[in-house]
C-alpha cells in the first residue's frame, strides 16, 4: 500500500465512522438465519511456526480466540494442532514480502523434511522479534503510520507472516485468505488501518461487514492449492 493510498484509506474510514454508512454483523450473531447461513461448517488446518520470542501457550490462546470468532460469524472452524518452533523465519520478519516469500521456502522445507504432502491449508508464522522490536511496535500500534503487523500473500492467499499477538490483527490476515475480490473495505475488522482516539482509547473492530461476509461466506470452501489472488 502506497502512501497515497493509505491516506485515501485513513481518509475514508474517518469519514465512515463519523457519519456511520457502513454497518457490521456484531448485531446479528445470534440471529437464526444468521446462524443458519454460517452451515454448512468448513474446518480450515493450519500449520504454525514460531520464533524463539513467542510460547506455544500464547500462541494457542490467540489462535483459540480467532478460531471462536471465525466459527461465530462465518461457521468456519480452526483446527491448529500442529504448532512448531523453528528457526527457518528468524531474520526474515523486516519487509513483508521478503518474510513471506521465506515462509513459502519454510513450508516447503517442512514437506521435504518429513516426507509429507500439501496436508495444510493455511500457513501461518508468528515472527515476534526481539522485546525492543516489540516495544517500538507497541508504540505504532493504533496509529497512523504505515508499519505492518501482518501479511497473507498475494497469490495463494494462504502465507501468513505476523509480528504480533494481537487477535485483531491473527483475524484480519485470515479473512483475506477468503475475501478475493478486494483488499479491505470501510469498516469493521476489514477496514485498512485502527483509529486512536486517546491513548488506551481506539475504534477497533472484530467483526466484519455485511458485505465482507457475503464475500468471506462465497469463498469459503475455496481450495487453498490454488491460485487465489485479489481478482
Amino acid at each position: 500500500m502506497n502512501i497515497r493510498t493509505l491516506i485515501a484509506s485513513i481518509a475514508g474510514v474517518f469519514m465512515m465512522l463519523v457519519f456511520g454508512c457502513c454497518t457490521t454483523v456484531k448485531n446479528d450473531i445470534y440471529a437464526e438465519a444468521f446462524v443458519v447461513s454460517n452451515q454448512p461448517p468448513r474446518e480450515i488446518r493450519v500449520l504454525v511456526f514460531y520464533d524463539g520470542h513467542v510460547t506455544e501457550q500464547q500462541i494457542s490462546e490467540v489462535l483459540g480466540k480467532t478460531a471462536s470468532s471465525l466459527n461465530e460469524q462465518v461457521g468456519i472452524t480452526l483446527l491448529y494442532d500442529v504448532i512448531l518452533p523453528s528457526m527457518c523465519m528468524r531474520g526474515h520478519a523486516d519487509y513483508p514480502d521478503g518474510a513471506v516469500t521465506r515462509l513459502v521456502e519454510c513450508y516447503n522445507e517442512f514437506q521435504t523434511t518429513n516426507n509429507i504432502g500439501d496436508e495444510f491449508d493455511l500457513i501461518i508464522s508468528f515472527q515476534i522479534g526481539s522485546v525492543v522490536s516489540d516495544v517500538v511496535g507497541g508504540l505504532f500500534r493504533n496509529v497512523f503510520i504505515p508499519t505492518w503487523e501482518g501479511v497473507i500473500d498475494n497469490t495463494w492467499r494462504r502465507y501468513i507472516t505476523l509480528r504480533t499477538t494481537d487477535t485483531w490483527v491473527v483475524l484480519h490476515e485470515i479473512f483475506h485468505a477468503f475475501i478475493l475480490e478486494y483488499d479491505h473495505s470501510m469498516c469493521g475488522i476489514m477496514a485498512p488501518v485502527q483509529l486512536q482516539i486517546l491513548p488506551g482509547v481506539g475504534i477497533k473492530s472484530r467483526y466484519l461487514s455485511q458485505a465482507d461476509r457475503r464475500e468471506v461466506l462465497k469463498n469459503k470452501f475455496r481450495v487453498f492449492r490454488n491460485i487465489e489472488g485479489p481478482k
